[in-house]
């Protein structure tokens, strides 16, 4: 059974095709946001088969604290597979099905930070900055 670490953002993968893949999106989501000193950005790694079956609705329900605050971050196949690795960024408010939209691998520290960390900016902040391919780049 999948399980969120308590306290944290989960980043969960759901496409087990391409280790490399995976290995690289993580290297763009998480080791850069270390390497750019995001240290208060809270994501968990969750890399559990278990999790490719699950609804979006279900990831969203497994978060342990589900707030308006409260995000799940999926690695699924788009992902992994397109430029930017766009993440699938789901609001785990307890809605069903839940608020989603996709933000690039490298704008996913601040996003967690500022919606999830320091609630000092909203869901709809940057729902409303994604580009016309579905995808949150950054407020440009």
């Amino acid at each position: 059974m999948v399980e969120y670490p308590n306290g944290s953002t989960p980043l969960v993968r759901t496409w087990f095709e391409d280790e490399e893949a995976w290995q690289r999106l993580l290297a763009e989501a998480v080791t850069r946001a270390q390497e750019e000193r995001d240290e208060y950005a809270n994501i968990a790694i969750v890399d559990d088969s278990d999790a490719a079956g699950l609804s979006l609705s279900d990831l969203a329900a497994l978060h342990p604290v589900p707030t308006g605050l409260s995000l799940v971050i999926v690695a699924d196949r788009r992902a992994m597979t397109e430029a930017g690795h766009p993440l699938l960024v789901l609001l785990a408010d307890g809605a069903s099905p839940p608020a989603q939209m996709r933000a690039a691998a490298d704008q996913i520290a601040g996003l967690e930070i500022n919606v999830a960390l320091l609630a000092n900016l909203d869901w709809e902040d940057f729902a409303t900055h994604v580009g016309p391919d579905g995808v949150f780049r950054g407020f440009r």
